[in-house]
């Protein structure tokens, strides 16, 4: 965090990679259910973003729908059984896939937005996320069709019959009923989150390097205050 400039900033260090990765369910068993819902949120939204992003590609999309379908059926378990070590280790590895996916195809404006608010509020990481992503998936909806169809699948709202738009419109409707389902937060105004730090966010964002890879080219402040106000 720089303090003096009032932003949320990444350090990419070869030497700080880890070289081997060890997950273990038990340490998250004692993690509260909001703590749980929002770290799941923040996982779902690197899936999501990465099945958009601008450098997408068919490696990364294969773990990003893995990843999606994991959350789908373990973390509403975590949630209402913290002690579920099955449910735990399922969505550490939907992390991890997750994690790689994004790792190699970038997020978008769901985490300008989020370090933006982050930032400015000290809204926690997850949660900002997991408020903003039917409306960030709403915002990119023209432009991701095909990819939110996908989304549809892997949560397992896609009808047969359903055509690309169809499935696209179902899965950020499934997106928003599943933040309900694990009971996270619902709007920023909820988080203490002010109207004077919408605006903050929305000419922060624009700086943020996540917002390159954002399938809708975002041209000015007031687009990305538009997801802002319709989150709060």
């Amino acid at each position: 965090m720089d303090k003096e400039k009032g932003q949320k900033r990444l350090i990419v260090e070869y030497f700080n990679a880890p070289r081997v990765a060890i997950l273990d369910p038990r340490m998250t068993e004692k993690l509260p259910p909001l703590l749980t819902a929002s770290t799941g949120m923040d996982a779902m939204c690197h899936a999501v973003e990465s099945l958009y992003s601008l450098s997408r590609q068919p490696v990364s999309d294969g773990l990003a729908l893995h990843a999606i379908r994991l959350l789908k059926n373990y973390l509403p378990v975590c949630v209402e059984q913290g002690s579920d070590i099955t449910a735990r280790g399922q969505v550490q590895i939907a992390a991890t896939m997750a994690g790689w996916a994004f790792g190699n195809s970038m997020v978008s404006i769901n985490h300008a937005l989020a370090h933006s608010l982050g930032a400015i509020c000290r809204l926690p990481h997850g949660i900002a996320n997991g408020i903003l992503l039917p409306h960030c998936m709403r915002f990119n909806f023209d432009e991701s069709i095909s990819a939110l169809s996908l989304v549809a699948e892997s949560m397992g709202v896609r009808d047969r019959n359903m055509d690309e738009f169809e499935a696209a419109d179902a899965a950020v409707t499934e997106v928003a009923a599943f933040t309900k389902k694990i009971k996270h937060p619902q709007r920023l105004s909820e988080m203490g989150v002010t109207e004077s730090d919408l605006e903050k966010a929305a000419d922060l964002c624009l700086y943020d390097g996540a917002i390159t890879y954002n399938p809708r080219i975002v041209m000015d402040q007031t687009e990305a205050l538009e997801i802002l106000r319709s989150a709060f």
